[in-house]
C-alpha cells in the first residue's frame, strides 16, 4: 500500500488519476498475489535495515569487549601466580635447607633417583 500511494505523491496535481492509476495499480498487486519471501526481506531491509545494522554491530562490539576482558583476567591470574627469578631462587634454597625431597600433597618423589645433587 506504501508503493501505491508513493507512487500518487507524484501525480498529486491531478487527483482523478492519480485515484485510478491507485486503483490499477492496487488491481495488479492482487492479481500477483502475496510478496514473496525475497520481496518480504527487501521491504523489511528498506525499513529496518539500519536498525538491524546497529543491533548486530552492538552485540558483536560487546561480545568481543567480554571475550577480551575474559582472556585478560585469565592472563592477570596466570602472571600473578608465577614466581619471579628471585622468588625461585629463594624456593629452591629453602627446599635444599629443609631437604624437601617430596611433593606435600600427592607424596611422589620430586627426582626419580631420590639423590639431592638433582633437586635444582
Amino acid at each position: 500500500l506504501e508503493h501505491v500511494i508513493s507512487g500518487m505523491d507524484s501525480r498529486m496535481s491531478d487527483y482523478g488519476d492519480a485515484i485510478v492509476e491507485a486503483i490499477n495499480t492496487i488491481e495488479s498487486y492482487l492479481e500477483l498475489g502475496p510478496p514473496t519471501f525475497p520481496e518480504r526481506t527487501s521491504d523489511f531491509m528498506q525499513r529496518y535495515g539500519y536498525v538491524v545494522m546497529f543491533a548486530f554491530l552492538a552485540i558483536a562490539i560487546t561480545v568481543w569487549g567480554e571475550a577480551q576482558e575474559k582472556h585478560r583476567r585469565i592472563w592477570l591470574i596466570e602472571e600473578g601466580t608465577k614466581l619471579s627469578k628471585a622468588d625461585k631462587v629463594i624456593a629452591q634454597m629453602r627446599q635444599k635447607e629443609y631437604g624437601i625431597n617430596s611433593c606435600p600433597i600427592c607424596l611422589e618423589d620430586f627426582c626419580p633417583s631420590g639423590s639431592k645433587d638433582e633437586i635444582a
